[in-house]
């Protein structure tokens, strides 16, 4: 850090040109929260799937897998995971059923400023961790300070920043875990598009019976195979509605569903809104 009293600041040759033209934007209508248990996490991971929030999780308990659309990365204590609006995502095997997540999520005005972090595995160097505990004050603000929103916006942000820095300098590669029954089934999933699956052929695709199939992977994902399979889904539509200009009816046909209006109903009853009106949104 730099001493105020004796560092050297050289004079400007330009009193108009300075440093920092980055249209970073603040991260606003920031939620805490802590996740204590594996079957809250699993269960709400299925729950929040239509929000448009960025979502940072930082592991300070126990280790656990997260499967984030193609990719499985492995999440462990002191490392962070920066989740993009719309990306699938969901954890598995966990070391323990008791863990000390925190998550925080937010909106941002440029969110293609946190892309840099997309799939990266962050370990949460002391100069996050400050700016992540100070920012969790600045939320709660037990003492009423009346600019507490102000600091609470720019803590984010400064962890943010660090957390890029960190991901410059130091993020883990992920590996891709092929002996997790989760990662099994998103693959069937990824490779085989347009197509509705069925937990019997899913099964069929393990050499297991249904009732197999379904005791494996509830016990390792917490959720129902049902439910998962419908949860991809409505991320995939999701994705691309608010990504690509495709048709709806083509949309309905790459996330699975048989007919559009299949797809319509359901995206409806899950997100609270038509497809049509989703991407209306975006």
């Amino acid at each position: 850090m730099a001493d105020l009293r004796t560092t050297n600041v050289p004079t400007p040759t330009d009193y108009l040109r300075g440093v920092g033209d980055s249209l970073l934007g603040l991260p606003q209508n920031i939620l805490f929260f802590r996740r204590t248990s594996k079957q809250v996490l699993q269960q709400e991971s299925i729950k929040n799937r239509s929000h448009h929030r960025i979502v940072a999780v930082f592991n300070l308990e126990t280790a656990a897998y997260i499967h984030l659309d193609h990719l499985e990365v492995e999440l462990r204590p002191r490392q962070a995971l920066v989740i993009p609006p719309h990306q699938f995502h969901h954890f598995s095997n966990l070391e323990s059923p008791k863990l000390n997540w925190l998550f925080c999520t937010f909106e941002l005005e440029r969110p293609s400023y946190i892309e840099p972090l997309r799939n990266k595995v962050i370990p949460v160097n002391e100069a996050a961790l400050e700016s992540l505990s100070q920012a969790l004050a600045a939320f709660l603000n037990e003492d009423g300070k009346p600019h507490a929103t102000d600091e609470l916006q720019a803590l984010v942000l400064t962890t943010l920043v660090r957390l890029k820095q960190a991901a410059i300098d130091h993020s883990a590669p992920y590996n891709i875990i092929t002996d997790d029954i989760v990662s099994k089934v998103n693959r069937v999933l990824i490779e085989t598009p347009n197509t509705e699956l069925t937990i019997s052929t899913i099964a069929d695709n393990f050499k297991l019976s249904e009732s197999r199939m379904r005791a494996v992977f509830r016990d390792s994902a917490g959720v129902s195979l049902g439910k998962y399979i419908l949860n991809y889904k409505i991320h995939t539509a999701l994705s691309l509605l608010a990504n690509t200009k495709l048709a709806v009816s083509e949309i309905a046909d790459q996330a699975g569903f048989t007919s559009l209006q299949a797809f319509s109903r359901t995206f409806k009853e899950k997100t609270g809104v038509p497809p049509s009106h989703f991407r209306k949104k975006q």
